[in-house]
């Protein structure tokens, strides 16, 4: 990414965590907050990923969904505050996705405590017989 792209998706990063938080809260999806924002080399779209956090006990993937059909549906809105913000010819389209690094991450941690449990390591140096008291 270039550092024009950079700066910009800063801008618009920094112009849409409030909103984007403030939407997830009064919808009653608890917390929302933006990871990450990747631009096209023209600067004409912005990749938005987004993070959800909630205590709710439905389907997480549902909730995901129902959320990222809100964003889209106030995409319109959105837009304008980045519009405001961002000093540029043309606003980029906003395009929301689901970050699920911090899922896939929590999968390998299972993984690797499921291995822990199961196969516990013992270290063997081969030297046991220099530390044995005589």
């Amino acid at each position: 990414m270039s550092i024009r792209s950079e700066k910009v998706a800063s801008v618009i990063k920094r112009s849409l965590t409030m909103a984007v938080s403030t939407l997830a809260a009064e919808k009653g999806f608890g917390f929302a907050s933006i990871s990450t924002i990747q631009l096209s080399k023209d600067l004409s779209v912005a990749s938005i990923f987004v993070n959800l956090f909630t205590n709710k006990n439905n389907k997480k993937e549902e909730t995901i969904y129902k959320f990222l059909n809100i964003l889209n549906d106030n995409k319109g809105r959105l837009r304008s505050i980045v519009a405001r913000e961002v000093q540029m010819r043309s606003t980029p389209d906003l395009r929301f996705y689901y970050d699920d690094t911090l899922d896939q991450m929590q999968q390998v941690d299972n993984l690797l405590n499921k291995i822990k449990t199961n196969f516990p390591y013992k270290e063997n140096y081969g030297d046991e017989d220099v530390y044995k008291n005589d």
